[in-house]
């Protein structure tokens, strides 16, 4: 998370405030991070068993304006896209990844939008340039409703939305979209809304039905728990999609892309590193970012995320490290201190099992 002399404002930054919400500086935005009386646990603990809002709007939204818009990001991205619905996708640059995208390519209107990460926005914007990409930057209010109850409270807000299957999308009035999608492991939904209509409307009705807030720490919480990459920690430009887990992302069909993708699609001896979820149980010290992992004494990669897991009570990490030292199952040792080194285990994620809705 870096500074930033230029802080952007969510246009929900005072409604947030009046809630009481702690901020932080997020890659030049200010981001609610907790609310006050509701501690991260907590809210983490209300996503997995009822429904936690977050506000997402400071992601780059997009829609594409060329005629051929479509056809323009089936050539950019290495995802073969499901027409009319959602797909996670990657922008490559070679084979390093500039950005994990949302996109939602329609042929029968042409239309094509995309999300990506605030922290990438300007490196996307000019990627998507080079290509010859025109677009419009959508200012809309982007809420996520997450949990095991927001399709029975958002279907009273904006009725049939409990119909939609995980990564379908609708648009429910001229200028409110609703997705079935998300970054916590849990069902929910994405509210693409303007902000007069999340204010007076939607806002309430959610609150009254006693969603707590979550912000930016718990949202983190949640994602680690659910084995999601982050960008600038699992994902990095020196990463390549299968480094970290992602090359289930790549068309096999694809012969344009960079030839160190496609010969990570087939070759797995291509790796310079693979991406791993670790679990130490007990009460050790906390696994944390750029803690240094080893096997038998040689050191074998880094952590690139961990917490405590408030839902198993257990220190989890993903980390990186070199792609035959370790399988599931294996016991490793993490430096968490200089002197001090604790035992953890090799698992598959995600550590907590998700929960998406599907057809």
């Amino acid at each position: 998370m870096l500074a930033s002399t230029l802080v952007k404002k969510l246009p929900l930054r005072n409604w947030h405030a009046q809630y009481g919400a702690s901020f932080m500086d997020y890659f030049g935005w200010s981001m609610p991070a907790s609310y006050k009386g509701v501690d991260v646990v907590t809210s983490v603990k209300h996503c997995r068993n009822r429904a936690a809002l977050f506000d997402v709007s400071h992601m780059l939204k997009l829609k594409w304006r060329n005629p051929n818009s479509v056809d323009l990001a089936k050539g950019i991205f290495p995802t073969a896209l499901p027409d009319g619905k959602l797909a996670l996708s990657l922008l490559l640059r070679g084979p390093g990844i500039v950005d994990d995208c949302i996109v939602h390519a329609n042929s029968q209107t042409g239309s094509v939008h995309t999300v990506s990460n605030a922290s990438r926005a300007e490196d996307v914007m000019a990627l998507l340039r080079e290509r010859n990409v025109e677009f419009d930057i959508d200012d809309r209010v982007l809420l996520a409703l997450q949990g095991p109850e927001a399709s029975k409270l958002l279907s009273s807000i904006f009725s049939g939305v409990d119909k939609l299957k995980f990564m379908e999308t609708s648009t429910v009035d001229s200028d409110i979209d609703v997705a079935r999608c998300g970054y916590t492991g849990e069902d929910g939904f994405e509210i693409a809304l303007p902000l007069s209509i999340a204010e007076s409307n939607v806002l309430p009705k959610l609150l009254d039905a006693d969603v707590t807030l979550a912000g930016l720490l718990a949202r983190n919480f949640l994602r680690l728990e659910a084995g999601l990459n982050l960008y600038g920690q699992e994902m990095t430009e020196d990463t390549t999609p299968s480094e970290c887990g992602m090359g289930w992302v790549l068309d096999k069909s694809r012969r344009d892309l960079d030839p160190l993708v496609l010969q990570q699609v087939s070759d797995r001896k291509a790796l310079r590193k693979k991406r791993v979820g670790l679990i130490a149980e007990g009460r050790s010290i906390p696994l944390r970012e750029l803690q240094r992992v080893f096997v038998g004494g040689e050191d074998i990669g880094v952590i690139t995320s961990g917490i405590r897991s408030p839902t198993l009570r257990s220190n989890i990490a993903l980390a990186s490290v070199l792609p035959t030292s370790c399988k599931i199952g294996d016991k490793v040792t993490v430096q968490v201190r200089p002197e001090r080194f604790v035992e953890a285990q090799v698992v598959k994620t995600p550590f907590v099992a998700n929960r998406y809705i599907k057809g």
